[in-house]
Formats: C-alpha cells, sequence, structure tokens
C-alpha cells in the first residue's frame, strides 16, 4: 500500500513539473495552446512562435511560414507574417491599420488599403516608403465606383507625372487639360506665330513594325517631334527613355495666334486694294492707245507722247499676271520696275520694243504680298501702280 501511495505522488508530481514547463496545452473547454500554457483572446489555437507547413521534416523550398514579428508592431517588407521557409522575404504583411502589403525580395511590389479611397497601389523598385508609392497609384473613387482613376502619387494628395507607354489607341468620350487662369501665372500672348506654323511640317507615317497587329500598318498624320522642338520646343517632351513626344494640345494655341495674324494681313490687303481700286475708278479716263497694224498713235494725246502705264490683269493674282505700257516711238530706253512695299528692287525688265506692250509676270517669281511697279521711260517717271499676289 506504501509504495503505491508513493507511485502516485510521484507520478502526480512529475505531471506538475512538466505541465509548467509545457509546450503543448489543452485547457478544459479544448482550447489548444502552443508554446504557452495559456490560448488568450478566446482562441481557439494559439501559437507562440513561427509556424511550419511542410511535407519534409526539415522544410521543403515551397513550405508555406508563418512568422512571428518579434518587435510585436506592423511588420515591414523586410520581416513578412506569411511567407515561405527558405524565401523570407517574399510574402504579406502587414504595415499599418487597414493595410495590407505584398512583397518580393523585402521590396514592397504592392498594397491593398481602406484608408480614404480604397486603393491598390503598385510599388516599382525604388519605393523608400511603405506609406506612399513612388510608382503609380490606382483607384476607384469611393462616391463614383463606375470611374476607375490612374494618378502618380508621392506622398498624402500631391499628385505627379503619370506616363503610360504603349503602343495602341485611347478612347474617351471627352479629354480635359487643366487650364485654369487661376492656377497659371506669366501668361503672354504668342509673338511671330504664323512664322512659327510656317516652318513646321505636317507628315504621313507609319511606325517601325513591332508585331503584325493593325496599327502599324495604319498610315498616321501629324508632326515630327525632333522638327518641332526646334521650333516649339514647348511642345515637346523626352521621357526617361529619350522617347519624344509632342504635346498637340499646345499647339492650338499658336493655330489661334497664327490664323489672327494672317487674318490681319488678308484685311491689310483687302483695305489696300480697296483704296488702289477706288483711285482707278476716280481718275479721269485716259484714251487707250491704238496699236493699229502699222503701230500709229494718235499723236494728239500728251499722256501718248511721254508714255502710259496700265493696271495690271488680274489683281489680284495667284499664277500669273499680264502688265500692259505703252512707249513712245520718239523713247530712247524704258524699263519697269517691281518694287516691295519696304521699297525694295524685286525685279528690273527693261522693255526694247515701241507702243502697246504686255508684260507677263508669273507668280512663282515673287513672294505672296503687295507689290508697286513703275514705268521708267528716258529716267522719267510715267506712273506707278500697285498688285498684289496671293498664295
Amino acid at each position: 500500500m506504501k509504495n503505491l501511495k508513493f507511485l502516485l505522488v510521484f507520478i502526480i508530481a512529475f505531471t506538475a513539473v512538466n505541465i509548467s514547463h509545457a509546450q503543448f496545452y489543452m485547457n478544459s473547454t479544448g482550447n489548444v495552446s502552443i508554446g504557452s500554457t495559456s490560448a488568450t483572446n478566446g482562441s481557439t489555437f494559439q501559437s507562440y512562435g513561427g509556424a511550419l507547413f511542410s511535407s519534409a521534416s526539415s522544410g521543403s523550398a515551397s513550405a508555406a511560414y508563418i512568422y512571428v514579428n518579434p518587435t510585436a508592431g506592423y511588420s515591414s517588407a523586410s520581416t513578412p507574417e506569411y511567407t515561405w521557409f527558405y524565401d523570407g522575404g517574399t510574402g504579406m504583411y502587414h504595415p499599418a491599420a487597414n493595410t495590407i502589403g505584398f512583397t518580393v525580395n523585402s521590396s514592397q511590389v504592392m498594397g491593398l488599403t481602406s484608408s480614404g479611397w480604397n486603393e491598390a497601389s503598385f510599388y516599382n523598385t525604388n519605393t523608400s516608403t511603405s506609406q506612399y508609392p513612388l510608382a503609380v497609384s490606382s483607384y476607384v473613387d469611393a462616391q463614383t465606383t463606375l470611374t476607375w482613376n490612374l494618378v502618380y502619387v508621392n506622398g498624402g494628395t500631391n499628385h505627379y507625372n503619370f506616363y503610360v507607354y504603349g503602343a495602341g489607341y485611347e478612347y474617351a468620350v471627352s479629354n480635359n487639360t487643366i487650364s485654369d487662369r487661376r492656377l497659371k501665372q506669366n501668361i503672354n500672348t504668342i509673338t511671330g506665330a504664323l512664322s512659327k506654323v510656317m516652318q513646321l511640317r505636317g507628315v504621313t507615317y507609319n511606325f517601325i513594325p513591332q508585331d503584325s497587329s493593325a496599327f502599324y500598318k495604319k498610315v498616321h498624320v501629324g508632326l515630327i517631334a525632333q522638327e518641332v522642338q526646334k521650333v516649339v520646343p514647348e511642345a515637346v517632351n523626352t521621357g526617361k527613355d529619350s522617347i519624344m513626344g509632342i504635346e498637340y494640345g499646345n499647339l492650338v494655341g499658336l493655330l489661334v495666334e497664327a490664323m489672327k495674324e494672317q487674318n490681319k494681313r488678308i484685311d491689310s490687303l483687302k483695305t489696300a486694294l480697296n483704296d488702289c481700286c477706288t483711285k482707278n475708278q476716280n481718275r479721269p479716263q485716259r484714251q487707250q492707245p491704238d496699236s493699229g497694224g502699222s503701230g500709229s498713235t494718235p499723236n494728239n494725246s500728251p499722256d501718248i507722247q511721254q508714255g502710259m502705264l496700265y493696271q495690271n490683269t488680274p489683281n489680284p493674282f495667284t499664277q500669273a499676271t499680264t502688265i500692259t505700257c505703252f512707249i513712245p516711238q520718239q523713247s530712247n530706253n524704258a524699263s519697269l520696275f517691281i518694287f516691295d512695299m519696304n521699297g525694295g528692287l524685286q525685279k528690273s525688265l527693261p522693255i526694247a520694243e515701241k507702243n502697246r506692250q504686255n508684260i507677263v509676270i508669273n507668280g512663282n517669281e515673287l513672294k505672296p504680298g503687295m507689290y508697286f511697279y513703275t514705268l521708267i521711260i528716258d529716267g522719267k517717271e510715267i506712273d506707278t501702280k500697285k498688285m498684289i499676289l496671293t498664295q
């Protein structure tokens, strides 16, 4: 009997000692704890320490591993809680409240959060913070769930440039570029717009094929960025990969001012033409010289005796115009001179024949604009008139 009592006392004492140092514990309610003598927070199962799930006793290469964060706080990209035994820097972690982070090789590559708008953030290798991405953040507007926005974010509400590269087409009902005056300064009207537009070259082209898709077979219409940069550098941007692009919207202001400048020139030419026609209508009509079959002239006209110059026809002209003049028989030499509006001599045309002469001026010999033409006989100016060459 004494031996039996001693055995019972020994068993009870042994059990008490082992319970105090237990690695596996189940309480009276059936809750299980590993590494502790109690399962806290009402949990059915609780483990103090990492948990490895593997088909091999030493852990296989892709064995799932639940890592215990030793700081008992939020985890980081280099210490994900849900990872793999031989790849501890890849997995899922908890960087902040209401946030889930995904990491590869101890660098964050994606984040999900419900703070503010529900965000799905994608990170690149330059990421230096777990709170805001340095690459791109895309999110669904909480109030307009049908709107999908892509932005480039670096902290708080600061939004920076967002780039999309690729070959393809963009379709949209409307595309608005921020142009509020309240956001602008140093506003100046574009000068010399028409001259700049005249230096640009519209082209058709094909993109160098990268595959067999219809995009590369389509003929496109536009400008060449390198050519535009020389004339309107404000409309050209160069990406990080040195590929140049044109902000075609920035050319709208240039085209508007160019059209206004051209319209002023046209109005000026119209005014000059009307003045010229009015003066000609108000001038006394001169008797037209009759060259006749023998080239005889009515000698009783003083204008005929010294020479005459007539208005060119057609006027204005584009391709060619004819200037008619009369050279007296008794004259020694005669010439027709054409001047620009600044008085610069553009052409000098000697006239060797006498009587009525028709001189043809081709439009490609001069630049579009307004000109004066003067008849000089024996060193004396007979008359001067205006003519207009249009494009």
